[in-house]
């Protein structure tokens, strides 16, 4: 199984990746920007474990979210595309951003990511989609390093992203004749429940519900005010 992972600005993509290198599946991280300068290209091949492809990845760009596409699905095909969101990861990132610049590394390069992804999977008749949310069950009022407009657009962020998601599962549950799957996934889990529902499970996939390790369904949109 060959797996691509976007990115790794959110911190439980490489523990994620380790659990998926433990059952012998095949990972690349994306890198973006200055974190992908000491680890572009870095392939690493522990005795017992997958192969691991740090790549580099420049979420602004089009041409770069096709290239590492093509880089991680050069070897075997591309079995799943997972897509991270973890508003207090992104926030020193989109610090240094204008408000479309926090769209255009989060929002729209997952998109893009998403469109390369569902043409490979029709072509390979299979494929899957899993969108993993960091969420503290909460609103985010006060986001380190953002203010103003910035802490509007970073929060608009994360709802597009949830949206996004959704919108992804109720299109993939109208095309039965293709095996298309999405998960949706919201912490709190462990890396391992995680890697079930990208390699196994079938629970709840195209369901356009969110699932947490606890069992307990329902949209992150239904927020405490």
């Amino acid at each position: 199984m060959n797996v691509l992972i976007a990115d790794n600005r959110v911190s439980m993509a490489p523990l994620i990746a380790a659990e998926l290198r433990a059952r012998n599946v095949s990972v690349t991280l994306a890198a973006p920007e200055k974190a992908s300068t000491a680890t572009s290209g870095k392939k690493d091949q522990n005795e017992g474990a997958s192969r691991l492809n740090e790549a580099a990845w420049n979420p602004l760009s089009w041409l770069s979210s096709e290239s590492l596409l093509f880089e991680s699905a050069e070897q075997a095909g591309l079995d799943a595309l997972v897509l991270l969101f973890d508003l207090n990861d992104f926030a020193a990132g989109f610090a240094k951003l204008p408000p479309s610049g926090i769209f255009e590394s989060s929002v729209i390069a997952f998109q893009n990511l998403i469109d390369g992804a569902i043409k490979k999977f029709y072509r390979q008749k299979s494929g899957r989609i899993v969108f993993i949310l960091s969420s503290a069950g909460e609103e985010h009022f006060e986001i380190p390093h953002l203010s103003g407009i910035q802490h509007i657009a970073a929060a608009a962020a994360e709802s597009a992203f949830i949206r996004c998601a959704e919108e992804t599962a109720a299109f993939f549950s109208k095309h039965e004749g293709i095996p298309l799957d999405a998960a949706l996934l919201k912490t709190p889990f462990e890396p391992s429940w995680a890697a079930d529902y990208i390699t196994d499970t079938k629970t709840g996939r195209n369901s356009g519900k969110w699932v947490s390790q606890t069992g307990k369904l329902g949209s992150i949109f239904q927020r405490k005010i």
